[in-house]
Formats: structure tokens, C-alpha cells, sequence
């Protein structure tokens, strides 16, 4: 296949399989959690992956097949980032504020160091000579970034609003506290 037809092909590659991979985590998620906790989290994978395009347009980073393949790869690290305030939220008990101050209490800390070790685990990639490495580096950089403040500050607003609903829905007995 000439180059050319496969940078044609690479955009909807690039949609058909985000799409897919986000559907695939939703689909084991609804195992594990609620379809309001998957419904929360697919947002926020969405959110993730579209600020990543957006950043790396503003960046000027190309869509290659490096690109493609480490934005695929963010769609699972970005779970780490949202699933466990999901839990946490959902585990807790109590109005949506303390559920939430529960959540970011109990697993905040261990979201922001597993960021952090990311972040130090792929910061020499930014100094190396290889345009791939860098380009490894920004996007990962990237959903590091988008990530954190994704599942530290818009998740826990989405699960509250989700759960009011519930609750004055009368959807969700039984861990009102």
C-alpha cells in the first residue's frame, strides 16, 4: 500500500478504533461496576482522548503510526486514572459530597503517584535524539496530564450529578448512609 493511501486511511483507522477500544473498557467495566459508574468513566475516556487530539493538533504532532498506536495505549492508561475515584465513589456512602471527598480522600493520593511515576518512568524519552521516542513521550505526557485532571475534577462532578439524579429518582437504595 503507497504511503499516501494510508495516511487517507489512518483518520478513520484512528476513529473506528478509538471508538472500539473505549466500547471494549466499557463492555468489562459493566462486569465490575454499575452502567451509571461505566457510563461516567466512558465519558471521561472520551474527554481524555479528545483533549489529546486537540493538545497534539496545537503541538503539531502528525498522526503517524506512532501516534495512532500510543493514542490507542492512552485509552488504558487512562482508566487507571478514572476507575479508581469511580470505585472509590461508588463504594462510599453518604450524600454525593462525602462520597466524593471519600473518593479523592482514599484513592487521590495513589492516582497522583501512579501519575507521577508514569511521568518520571517517560521523561528521558523527551531528551532523546528519535522523533518516535518524543512523540511516545508527548502523547503519554499528554494523557498523564489530561487524565488527572480529568478523573480528579470531572469524574467526581459527573458521578455526583449521576448519583442526585438516582437518588431523586429513587434509583439507588440502600447505600444512602
Amino acid at each position: 500500500m503507497p504511503f499516501a493511501e494510508g495516511d487517507d486511511l489512518i483518520y478513520p483507522l484512528l476513529v473506528k478504533n478509538l471508538l472500539a477500544t473505549i466500547a471494549s473498557v466499557s463492555a468489562v467495566l459493566l462486569v465490575f461496576t454499575d452502567v451509571a459508574t461505566t457510563a461516567c468513566t466512558a465519558v471521561c475516556l472520551v474527554v481524555i482522548d479528545v483533549s489529546i487530539l486537540a493538545f497534539s493538533s496545537y503541538l503539531r504532532c502528525t498522526l503517524s503510526v506512532v501516534y495512532f498506536t500510543c493514542l490507542i495505549m492512552s485509552v488504558g492508561l487512562s482508566v487507571d486514572y478514572c476507575l479508581h475515584i469511580a470505585h472509590g465513589f461508588e463504594e462510599a456512602t453518604g450524600s454525593s459530597a462525602a462520597r466524593v471527598r471519600s473518593a479523592l480522600e482514599g484513592f487521590g493520593p495513589s492516582v497522583l503517584k501512579g501519575a507521577l511515576t508514569t511521568f518520571l518512568g517517560i521523561l528521558l524519552l523527551r531528551f532523546t535524539n528519535s522523533s518516535a521516542f518524543r512523540l511516545f513521550f508527548t502523547v503519554l505526557f499528554l494523557t498523564v496530564v489530561f487524565g488527572l485532571v480529568t478523573g480528579l475534577l470531572l469524574l467526581p462532578v459527573l458521578m455526583s450529578l449521576v448519583h442526585d439524579c438516582q437518588v431523586k429518582l429513587g434509583g439507588r437504595e440502600g447505600k444512602e448512609g
